[in-house]
């Protein structure tokens, strides 16, 4: 890249630094004007310090770099469509160039090395934090030199897809503002966990992997969509939370593999997989009123596990109620289902 291109980079990545939002789990304090006039509250004692406003569930950010590698791999491992509401990705040759690359150096591992691969986990996050424009630091240089001429590439184009993430990200919040706290109180009596002292970070961006959004852990990281329709509008509050859930599932992955061992046998494919949709499903579904339709049950997703839905469904709402625990509800659904292939001996 000559240096006129590399300045006129420069000046578009500083002129579309990505957004972010810290969103907390308070509620809004009450409004309104009283037609009665109210005696003013006492002040407090000179020592006393106000009270600490509540740590921030989530860190939303919408990062430029991390959301230029998500489209360009996308477009070179994806294998679903883009959605519609996602920005068409540029033409020319210098961006063919950047896909070709990517398919060339990240193909083999496909869609799922986001979440998998050690060298794109990390490379997502050292995106992802990235405060300089240009140079890359700390980025393989070729890969730089590739993702720095796709951001030539992209121009102007950045700015649609910064305005479709910070509009997901302002539509988010009032729903953690109002339910965020309880619905992190849940979590931790179902999972037996402890919410993370800090937030969890999110990058937010229309391509967020394979299938719509996933999370990390050590330390937790979560990519979601800003494009995807099953994200949006009150889903985004379920399906938030349920990439948190991931976080908190050994101890359920573990009761339902030591279920089936006591049978011999693998434990059931995605069966807790199934049981995170529904749990937390059912959580949103109790903060958003009883016309909200769970994720699952929205995009059919029981069509493809059908053999768990009903050992699912009549186990998960006593572990809501308090009147079974995980680890009991795992055994029962175990034992209600077919068995998986025998485990090998030895």
């Amino acid at each position: 890249m000559g240096e006129g291109s590399r300045a006129l980079t420069r000046r578009r990545v500083l002129a579309a630094c990505g957004s972010i939002l810290g969103v907390a789990a308070c509620g809004a304090s009450p409004s309104g004007s009283s037609s009665a006039p109210t005696r003013a509250a006492a002040s407090p004692p000179p020592s006393a310090s106000p009270p600490a406003p509540p740590a921030p569930l989530f860190e939303l950010h919408s990062g430029f770099w991390i959301n230029l590698h998500l489209r360009l791999h996308h477009a070179a491992t994806g294998r679903r469509p883009a959605p519609d509401a996602a920005p068409r990705s540029p033409s020319g040759a210098a961006w063919d160039d950047a896909v070709a690359y990517y398919r060339r150096r990240f193909g083999q591992r496909g869609g799922f090395g986001l979440i998998f691969d050690p060298e794109l986990v990390q490379l997502g996050r050292l995106l992802g934090v990235h405060r300089h424009d240009l140079p890359l630091t700390g980025v393989d240089p070729d890969l730089a030199r590739h993702l720095e001429l796709a951001a030539e590439a992209l121009g102007p184009g950045w700015s649609a897809n910064d305005e479709l993430n910070t509009a997901w990200m302002r539509a988010l919040q009032p729903h953690l503002a109002r339910h965020g706290a309880p619905m992190v109180k849940e979590i931790d009596r179902i999972y037996g966990a402890t919410w993370p002292a800090e937030p969890i970070r999110v990058e937010v961006s229309p391509f967020a992997g394979p299938v719509g959004a996933y999370t990390v852990s050590d330390p937790p990281l979560t990519v979601i969509s800003s494009a995807d329709p099953g994200y949006a509008g009150d889903a985004s509050l379920e399906m938030i939370f349920h990439e948190a859930s991931h976080l908190f599932s050994d101890p359920l992955e573990k009761a339902i593999a030591q279920a089936a061992a006591k049978r011999g046998h693998e434990p059931p494919r995605d069966l807790w997989h199934a049981v995170l949709f529904f749990i937390g499903g059912e959580i949103a579904k109790k903060q958003l009123g009883p016309s909200y339709v769970p994720y699952a049950d929205k995009t059919g997703m029981w069509s493809r596990w059908s053999a768990y839905e009903a050992p699912v469904r009549r186990e998960c709402p006593r572990v809501l109620g308090g009147t079974a625990s995980l680890q009991a509800a795992a055994e029962a659904m175990v034992a209600a289902l077919p068995p998986e292939a025998p485990v090998a001996p030895g």
